[in-house]
């Protein structure tokens, strides 16, 4: 099923490619107004490109990351089973005294 991180990492490939095709194309240069410094390939340019859209598409294909926090999770279960065993000692001895009043 196509969601919208895969729609919008596609959509941004497209646009990285049309940037490939288009920006400083040395089959193009003729065309270009005002014409570019440098006559040649730009291989910074094209290696920057191209490791977007390697990005891209890592970010397509793994699975998003869960907000869950095991470690605040396993905290809490803590946090709540030491108020229990709090709970259990005042009941007892609330428990005790009253035995004791008796």
């Amino acid at each position: 099923m196509l969601n919208f991180r895969k729609a919008g990492g596609f959509f941004c490939i497209l646009a990285l490619c049309f940037m490939l095709a288009t920006q400083d194309n040395p089959l193009l240069l003729d065309y270009i107004k005002p014409k570019p410094k440098m006559m040649k390939i730009r291989y910074d340019d094209l290696a920057r490109h191209i490791s977007i859209i390697g990005a891209l598409i890592y970010m397509m294909v793994c699975e998003p990351v869960s907000d869950i926090d095991h470690e605040k999770e396993e905290k809490e279960a803590r946090k709540k089973a030491k108020a229990e065993r709090r709970a259990a000692r005042e009941a007892e001895a609330a428990e005790n005294a009253n035995k004791k009043d008796d």
